[in-house]
């Protein structure tokens, strides 16, 4: 009767050994799964902070060009305004100068505009040299 009640106290100690292990096992299988869970999830943030980042750069590359484009653009068009307005003012300049300058209208058989005609013989004078 002692052997038998010793027996059931090995049995259920036994058990309750298996049970405890069955139960730390669960627990170290639970840790592994939180710790697989909160690493993927680690892995999702880093993924997630490495495509804002890569679009944060990608946006700025972008408005960098569209600002390089712009200011291209805009000074390439300054540059041919203001040469324009240089060509504007030159040929202003050369059509005021040419309304003010005397026209002289030649024709075979007129008058010099002083009035003194040159005749075609030798010169009375000679021309100093």
């Amino acid at each position: 009767m002692v052997a038998g009640f010793f027996a059931a106290v090995a049995f259920f100690a036994g058990a309750a050994f298996f049970a405890g292990a069955a139960f730390f096992a669960a627990a170290f299988f639970a840790g592994a799964a939180f710790f697989a869970g909160a690493a993927f999830f680690a892995a999702a943030f880093f993924a997630g902070a490495a495509f804002f980042a890569a679009a944060f750069f990608a946006g700025a590359a972008f408005f960098a060009g569209a600002a390089f484009f712009a200011g291209a653009a805009f000074f390439a068009g300054a540059a041919f305004l203001a040469g324009a307005a240089f060509f504007a003012v030159a040929i202003t300049i050369s059509l005021i100068k040419l309304q003010k300058a005397p026209q002289r209208t030649w024709h075979c058989g007129d008058p010099p505009p002083d009035g003194l005609l040159r005749g075609q013989g030798p010169a009375a004078v000679a021309p100093v040299r």
